[in-house]
């Protein structure tokens, strides 16, 4: 990962991710370069220097770009799982089992989030809602073919 300046495009700082990234990175309020990895990491950077704030080792990789819900940020990894941690010290808030690998990133409605995942066949796609009427710990997941 590499922030650049803009007017000029010289390189001011470089993070290591320890592989290729197949997704684009957040930034948050709080200046926080939000991203997940091919090394099965979910990462926080600080974006003035480029030093990592803190990790979160995931199962597998995430292919797809994080995002934002309140003080947290959730992403789907390819062990099929979306998981919330907290920006402010990559704490676990909650996570949830999808019924495949995500084909796109999280999709926020209001309090929920929508991941679609791959289906069992190869035409066929899932539609995943993880509704928080009163927050992670009351939430219900909800499959649509």
């Amino acid at each position: 990962l590499r922030c650049r300046e803009p007017g000029t495009g010289r390189s001011i700082w470089t993070y290591e991710t320890g592989g290729p990234l197949y997704a684009a990175p957040v930034v948050d309020n709080d200046g926080r370069v939000l991203l997940g990895t091919s090394a099965r990491m979910f990462v926080a950077v600080s974006l003035e220097k480029g030093h990592r704030q803190w990790r979160w080792k995931l199962g597998a990789d995430v292919r797809t770009g994080p995002a934002i819900l309140d003080d947290q940020v959730v992403s789907a990894s390819h062990e099929a799982a979306i998981s919330a941690l907290r920006r402010g010290g990559g704490n676990l808030a909650w996570r949830a089992t999808l019924p495949s690998r995500p084909l796109a990133p999280p999709l926020l409605l209001g309090e929920g989030v929508i991941v679609s995942c791959y289906g069992a066949r190869p035409s066929e796609n899932l539609l995943v809602a993880r509704l928080m009427p009163e927050g992670p710990q009351s939430a219900s997941s909800k499959t649509v073919e």
